[in-house]
């Protein structure tokens, strides 16, 4: 029997943010109207999850395809 590395499905990216904010649909969309700004509409429209939100909203984790980490970086 062989053993193979399985491919990740999913990158997770953890966010500090400043103003603070709270709300997972604010950040998606925060964050999706920047990369439209920044490499136009075609990805715009990447897939990305909102996980988690602290408390104070400061910190986030989203998780994002493999193949568009560099690009949300």
């Amino acid at each position: 029997m062989t053993l193979s590395h399985l491919q990740p499905t999913h990158h997770y990216i953890r966010l500090s943010m400043q103003p603070r904010c709270a709300d997972p649909l604010l950040i998606r969309k925060s964050i999706q109207d920047a990369l439209a700004d920044t490499f136009g509409l075609t990805f715009a429209s990447t897939y990305i999850d909102v996980l988690f939100v602290n408390e104070r909203g400061s910190e986030s984790v989203v998780r994002v395809n493999p193949e568009y980490v560099q690009v949300c970086l």
